[in-house]
């Protein structure tokens, strides 16, 4: 088998493009450090692919997700070990490295990132995950999401599907962004470790993607490449950001994608193309953690850009996820508690400080008509 594949972004409604997209294609000795390359299009006999969306703010969340990425695709690319393994244990480097980042440069405390990194060889598709960023196949004109979804939404949809909550309420709700996991430099409590390697044949499409393309649903991710699935991946990937921006949603979120197409390995003559693809070393990416940020662009509220996506919220009313029922949504098999997504320190202390404040300002006014008519 073969690989043709190509990468896409739009930045959306949001102030910042806080994504990032890589793709690693192995040089001839295996997937060594110094035998790979970064590239957006071409195509290949084996990739490593990863869709990163970071969050903590404009500043924090595009160095996040950059240095998660990268970092990940340097561990996978040691040929130690088997791929399970190295995918495993690459995820949880690039858990580190956040954590050391938030250690050297204490105004990046609190930045954090989704991660789906998969692998895609002879053996098939291999992968891992946190967060809510997708990992799709589409084959025989159906899309399926492989991967588990992190998100509140996914429990939302869950609960619904069983008839627990209206499905209305479920899809309108306003905590659907929030995630339950995340790579935050902290102890993991949990992701999608490699679980073995799904088949894939010819004709098959994998996509990844992060989570800016939910805005479209599936039926419609499916008609859009199945429309353009004789056309370049190129085409495509432009095909589903096109209908992205032409849905018009007021906040669209950065919208990331990476799509690949398994082909024969004898491909007809119009189709055997071997693209030049952009490439970057990939050793670069420290360069954004070793220069220092302007100072006007990381005062105190530098991180809070824009709200994060991982926040404290309150907890469902037992009318709407009625208690003989909670769990959560968990695509393995299991079904476990739900727990309040991710807290957000800063987020939070904001809020309360808010609260108090206008508590003050009432007991002040309350506290001044009282003694105007008590020297009446």
């Amino acid at each position: 088998m073969l690989f043709e594949f190509a990468s896409g972004q739009i930045q959306g409604r949001r102030s910042a493009q806080e994504d990032t997209v890589d793709i690693l294609v192995p040089g001839p000795a295996g997937a060594g450090a110094s035998g790979g390359e970064l590239a957006r299009a071409g195509i290949a006999a084996s990739l490593v692919t990863v869709v990163a969306d970071g969050m903590g703010g404009h500043v924090g969340g595009r160095i996040a997700s950059n240095l998660v990425s990268k970092s990940f695709l340097e561990a996978v690319a040691q040929p130690v070990g088997e791929w399970g393994a190295r995918l495993d244990a690459a995820l949880e480097r690039a858990n580190g490295v956040l954590r050391e980042a938030a250690e050297t440069r204490p105004e990046l405390g609190g930045m954090g990132s989704t991660l789906v990194g998969a692998v895609m060889t002879d053996a098939g598709l291999g992968w891992v995950s946190i967060g809510d960023s997708g990992l799709h196949l589409f084959r025989d004109g159906r899309l399926e999401r492989l991967n588990e979804d992190h998100s509140f939404g996914a429990y939302l949809d869950e609960q619904a599907a069983r008839g627990l909550i209206d499905r209305k309420a479920a899809a309108s709700d306003r905590r659907r962004n929030q995630l339950f996991h995340a790579l935050l430099g902290q102890p993991l409590d949990h992701f999608e470790e490699f679980d073995g390697f799904h088949p894939l044949a010819p004709g098959d499409v994998v996509l990844l993607a992060s989570d800016g393309l939910k805005t479209l649903d599936d039926s419609t991710i499916g008609a859009v490449v199945e429309a353009h699935r004789d056309e370049p991946p190129e085409r495509i990937v432009a095909a589903l950001l096109d209908a992205v921006e032409a849905a018009g949603r007021e906040r669209q979120d950065n919208t990331s994608v990476i799509l690949v197409r398994v082909v024969e390995r004898d491909l007809p003559p119009d189709r055997a193309r071997l693209d030049r693809p952009t490439t970057v070393p990939l050793g670069d990416y420290a360069g954004t953690i070793a220069v220092p940020l302007d100072a006007e662009r990381t005062g105190d509220t530098a991180l809070l850009g824009r709200r994060p996506r991982v926040m404290e919220v309150e907890a469902l009313e037992p009318a709407e996820v009625p208690v003989a029922s909670e769990a959560r949504l968990h695509p393995s098999g299991g079904a476990e508690p739900p727990r309040a997504p991710l807290h957000q320190p800063d987020a939070a202390r904001t809020l309360w400080t808010r609260f108090a404040i206008a508590c003050g300002l009432v007991a002040v006014v309350a506290a001044v008509l009282f003694w105007t008519r008590a020297l009446k």
